[in-house]
């Protein structure tokens, strides 16, 4: 009888273990944090499917005057439920996304730059690989889940891939040329100094052919 209970308190020792022990590496999507270095109002950035975009370093801020370069980095904190920082997450696990799905995302266009460090960090610098357009929130997916630690960053993208199609080609151009003399519309405000002029026309030049990598 002493041995049975030994047995099964040894048994239930050993379950408590591996589920500690599993639940360190499964990200709390409520205990982990991510944002942009600059968080003082809404941010553009302007993305291409071969990457040839804004990188975050160099994101634009509209001050109500003038458009300014900003910092818009992300940096993501990721967390078990114990809050201990989760070591080497995949980077190829961890990728952005437009809230409303208008920002198109090349394969692999916008995850991570790296794996989590030992404090569980990781951060988004480089120029995304993606398309389309989006005035909505940019939220951080974890293995297909969004934080729910926020609603989302206020970051929104466009491209000369306007239609989303992971090619710069006449169909945006055409798309361009009716907002170049049409009322204002964000998705062809590549420079976001809240008028679509010549900076524009050559940003769109530049990017034709364009493709996803």
């Amino acid at each position: 009888m002493v041995l049975r209970k030994l047995a099964g308190i040894f048994a239930c020792t050993l379950l408590i273990g591996f589920a500690t022990f599993a639940m360190a590496h499964v990200p709390d999507l409520q205990e982990s944090t991510a944002a942009p270095a600059f968080n003082s109002g809404q941010i553009s950035m302007y993305n291409l499917p071969n990457g040839g975009g804004q990188a975050f370093t160099q994101a634009r801020y509209w001050d109500g005057a003038v458009s300014q370069v900003v910092d818009a980095t992300i940096t993501l904190t990721l967390l078990d439920s114990s809050l201990n920082p989760i070591f080497l997450y995949p980077f190829e696990d961890m990728w952005l996304e437009s809230r409303d799905g208008g920002m198109s995302l090349c394969p692999g266009g916008t995850v991570a730059d790296q794996s989590t460090d030992v404090n569980g960090v990781t951060e988004w610098v480089v120029p995304l690989r993606a398309g389309g357009y989006s005035e909505d929130l940019m939220q951080v997916i974890i293995n297909g889940a969004p934080l729910t630690s926020s609603t989302g960053m206020s970051i929104k993208v466009n491209s000369a891939d306007i239609n989303g199609s992971g090619l710069v080609e006449l169909t945006d151009v055409v798309t361009f040329s009716a907002d170049l003399f049409g009322p204002y519309m964000y998705r062809s405000d590549f420079s976001y100094d809240i008028d679509i002029n010549l900076l524009d026309v050559v940003k769109m030049s530049a990017a034709w052919g364009a493709l996803c990598q």
